[in-house]
């Protein structure tokens, strides 16, 4: 006979090893994205430094 308590605790568990699965899968993506940031303030910087070019005819 299946007992609500051993039911929950099947379920629990198999949620947390799920979770930390994900976790451990994610982890890559993670420290990609905190590269990403930490690269944007100097792409943002060098791109205002870089002159932009003047049109010398107007578009009409």
């Amino acid at each position: 006979m299946v007992t609500l308590a051993g039911v929950v605790t099947v379920v629990v568990t198999v949620e947390v090893v799920g979770f930390l699965l994900l976790l451990f899968e994610l982890q890559p993506a993670v420290n990609e994205l905190r590269a990403i940031a930490a690269a944007m303030p100097a792409a943002t910087e060098t791109r205002r430094t870089v002159p932009l070019p003047v049109m010398s005819t107007p578009i009409s």
